[in-house]
């Protein structure tokens, strides 16, 4: 059996695990057990199964160090690409956490979130919507509605509707989002510039330039003021607002947004660098 603590991070979370027996094999799968759950380290998947037999014979199936490998194979394989194969592994570590007797709502939600995520990537955005929701219902209990982390997931739900077309409901989402990030963090925090941009994307997609262009500018102003006039990120603001300006057929502010983005780029890149060229093809 072993005795847990688990320190939420994000996504990803680490679970230092003493096991009550303390002998010589026993310290060797702590080291392992350590290892894998430790997000610092470049464990793999050929790793994780050099010992799990061993645990496999020594634990029963729902006991929580078959949570850690569960949870850490399925971050293996989505981080790689491989979706599909992440999903059984979220499942498993899913169900073993709801079996224990004290079901940590934290670690459940990271999980949620990583189904979440990978069933969005996979174009399911019906099941990525969820577990996001979930997750949502989760953050709510644990941290309230009015918190960085419940805004972080009505972030995740609005890029699902976002990547269904749905874009009102993206939009209100991101909204909520919005909210809780102006009353946390203040309207000119450096980290506010996500959330216009996101709404000044999908009011871009919707074809309300006006609107667009009302959020797109809100993230400007932010980044001129605590980025300065000559940063590369400053000089993506500039580009989008150009490019809103050409869909406008207002070409005279479009090219002055566009230029200033490429005086930008020349300062900070040089003349011959290949990402200076984005702005003079930004269509």
């Amino acid at each position: 059996m072993c005795k847990k603590l688990a320190v939420f991070l994000c996504l990803g979370f680490l679970i230092p695990f003493v096991l009550v027996s303390q002998s010589r094999e026993t310290k060797l799968l702590q080291e392992q057990l350590d290892y894998v759950s430790d997000e610092s380290s470049d464990c793999t998947l050929e790793y994780i199964s050099t010992f799990e037999n061993e645990l496999r014979a020594t634990y029963p199936a729902d006991n929580y160090v078959f949570f850690v490998m569960e949870f850490r194979k399925g971050r293996l394989y989505a981080n790689s690409g491989n979706y599909t194969e992440s999903l059984p592994h979220f499942k498993q570590a899913l169900e073993i956490n709801e079996k224990q007797a004290d079901v940590d709502i934290l670690i459940r939600a990271a999980v949620e979130s990583w189904l979440g995520y990978v069933y969005s990537a996979m174009g399911n955005y019906d099941d990525a919507l969820l577990y996001y929701n979930r997750q949502l219902e989760n953050y709510k209990k644990e941290f309230g509605e009015d918190h960085s982390e419940t805004a972080m997931v009505y972030n995740s739900i609005a890029d699902v509707y976002s990547g269904k077309g749905d874009y009102d409901n993206a939009l209100l989402f991101y909204k909520k989002a919005l909210t809780i990030c102006e009353k946390v963090l203040g309207p000119k925090h450096l980290d506010m510039t996500t959330s216009y941009d996101n709404i000044g994307r999908i009011y871009y997609y919707k074809g309300d330039y006006d609107n667009a262009l009302l959020y797109y500018s809100k993230a400007l102003t932010v980044r001129e003021e605590v980025l300065g006039r000559r940063h590369r990120d400053t000089a993506l603001s500039y580009d989008v607002i150009g490019i809103i300006y050409q869909y406008k057929s207002d070409y005279d502010s479009a090219l002055l947004y566009l230029t200033k983005a490429l005086a930008i780029r020349e300062d900070t890149l040089g003349t011959e660098h290949p990402q200076r060229n984005h702005t003079i093809t930004s269509e």
